[in-house]
């Protein structure tokens, strides 16, 4: 699974990590929708994601301060929030596993394999002392089936 763990000693560079979401939220929407076009990321993507930044960033402020808090009370264990897994050669979203991850439309007819869009919402799960992993909440992900099924919403 994806991780976004923040150390103790870390400094926070707020901007770099709003940018590189904002970047992979731009990715999303082009996926999604299949445009490329300079006119759909000039008049539909990018004012999106500038009216959102803000958001953004007080998303990656809360979970550092989570973070930080987290690590001061919990000594013996991690707790991480995850989203869809990531090949780590290509960047690219894993193909659907229902093993790891659950459909956000459970009667569109996900199926393992399928090839992920996003991440839905995010997961959690602890690491113990051991490196032991427990799964409290599994990220939930959008598949090509969303668009293989649109027509029935």
């Amino acid at each position: 699974m994806a991780e976004a763990a923040f150390a103790a000693t870390e400094l926070l560079d707020v901007e770099s990590l709003t940018t590189d979401l904002s970047s992979a939220v731009e990715q999303i929407f082009i996926s999604a929708y299949f445009r490329k076009s300079l006119r759909f990321r000039t008049l539909i993507i990018k004012p999106c994601i500038v009216g959102e930044r803000a958001a953004l960033r007080d998303i990656v402020q809360r979970a550092w301060d989570l973070s930080l808090s987290m690590q001061k009370d919990l000594v013996s264990c991690q707790a991480k929030v995850t989203i869809a897994p990531k090949d780590p050669k290509t960047k690219d979203f894993r193909p659907f596993d229902s093993r790891c991850v659950d459909g956000v439309l459970k009667g569109m007819g996900t199926e393992d394999g399928d090839q992920v869009l996003g991440t839905f919402r995010f997961g959690f799960e602890q690491i113990n002392e051991y490196g032991e992993r427990k799964c409290f909440i599994r990220p939930e992900v959008i598949t090509e089936s969303l668009l293989h099924n649109s027509d029935q919403m």
